[in-house]
């Protein structure tokens, strides 16, 4: 029996989950699954992607369904300017245009212009979507021991940076993220919603 937390309200939930054919994807797929929700995977790396779900439904209350996709192969329906708009009538066009006006000029970093940009977006949406109770956050994991991670990245000199960065000296697991994940996605966090909440063994 594991020893950590069981939500009784993801249980038959219908949980989608983009790029989690591998690394932690890969983990939050597992997770919500011995749940008992109703997970979609959805992810470019076709393979990886149909041997989870296949590996998911002999041990699922509900099999696991995969489905190829890119998400960056967006066409512009339309032009835009700088306007008020809604949340509904946001096509990936008019998002498009304006990521272009407003983060692609000056010398800004493309890391920071994004968790800016992740940051602003969570609150926007936790307030348009509140009224329907649906709740907004970001989950922000720090340094992950993910296998590519260990692959391509992580050497004696990262091992000892992580050491010195993190309070608490322990790796950094996707297990981790996936279990936080589970509480924000349950109805334990009712009242939780336009938030960040990060996981990164205190990385200071």
């Amino acid at each position: 029996m594991s020893a950590y937390a069981r939500y009784p309200s993801l249980q038959d939930r219908g949980v989608p989950i983009t790029g989690g054919a591998t690394g932690i994807g890969e983990i939050l797929v597992t997770a919500f699954a011995e749940q008992g929700a109703k997970v979609a995977v959805i992810d470019l790396a076709g393979d990886d992607g149909h041997a989870l779900a296949a590996r998911r439904l002999a041990r699922s209350r509900h099999a696991s369904r995969f489905e190829t996709a890119d998400f960056s192969n967006l066409e512009a329906l339309r032009a835009a300017n700088d306007k008020r708009h809604i949340v509904e009538d946001t096509t990936p066009g008019f998002w498009d245009a304006g990521v272009g006006v407003n983060l692609k000029q000056g010398g800004m970093p493309a890391y920071t212009a994004s968790k800016a940009a992740a940051q602003g977006l969570t609150r926007c949406l936790a307030r348009d979507f509140g009224p329907h109770n649906i709740r907004v956050n970001t989950l922000v994991p720090g340094w992950v021991m993910t296998e590519k991670q260990l692959k391509l990245w992580v050497t004696d000199e990262t091992k000892l940076e992580i050491a010195k960065g993190q309070c608490i000296n322990v790796p950094l697991m996707p297990e981790h993220i996936a279990r936080m994940a589970l509480f924000l996605a349950a109805d334990d966090s009712a009242m939780c919603t336009a938030q960040e909440f990060i996981v990164d063994g205190g990385w200071v």
